[in-house]
């Protein structure tokens, strides 16, 4: 059984709201991808969620400082908090780089690579209720934790075709160089969100 002294909930408040502009961020990335090359809505939402989660991080950071009894692990909080507001300030990069950069259209595998992104958000916001929920590992194996394995062989699969394709029929060096800096982007905030899912599998099991 879970051991969650605290009745305090304020830790599972920051994780669920930084979860959920996670999955927000993902969301305007994904419909830039889909609007592109018009895009200033979904960056502007994109740039002022990168401010709030900023902000919250910074605060969550500060109690947990002060804090004299957390209801996870100290580290386990630290890097939940972290790992999900860095992958929100990857996500807005990627969306300043979109609008630096002078393209026509974009990629198959940066749309392909947005939604696994998407999915991972999806599943990330779900496990964190999941926490709070104190569920147990076994319960989420049929659910949470099967679709995460199935997003991780879809990154890697939309990985190794990126690869494969990005020196076929491109003549243009500056137009490469371009698709691999977002690509190199995406996949950054891709192995955080795996990192993320890791971390909460862990607490998930110290706390059975």
């Amino acid at each position: 059984m879970f051991n969650f002294l605290p009745k305090d909930d304020k830790f599972f408040d920051q994780l669920d709201n930084l979860a959920r502009m996670l999955v927000s961020a993902a969301q305007q990335l994904s419909a830039i991808l889909q609007t592109f090359p018009k895009f200033d809505p979904q960056r502007q939402e994109i740039e002022n969620l990168r401010g709030k989660a900023g902000t919250l991080a910074q605060d969550s950071l500060a109690i947990l400082d002060h804090a004299f009894i957390t209801p996870l692990d100290r580290e386990d909080i630290l890097a939940l908090i972290t790992g999900m507001n860095a992958v929100i300030q990857e996500i807005a990069e990627l969306s300043d780089r979109l609008g630096l950069y002078p393209m026509k259209s974009l990629y198959p595998n940066l749309v392909a690579q947005s939604r696994n992104l998407l999915e991972f958000t999806i599943q990330v916001e779900e496990l964190m209720a999941a926490l709070r929920k104190k569920k147990t590992l076994s319960e989420l194996a049929e659910g949470s934790l099967k679709k995460l394995q199935a997003i991780e062989v879809n990154v890697r699969k939309d990985r190794q075709e990126f690869l494969r394709e990005l020196f076929r029929e491109q003549s243009d060096p500056i137009e490469l160089i371009k698709k691999k800096d977002l690509h190199d982007l995406l996949e950054e905030a891709l192995s955080r969100m795996s990192e993320i899912t890791q971390i909460l599998a862990r607490v998930l099991l110290k706390n059975t």
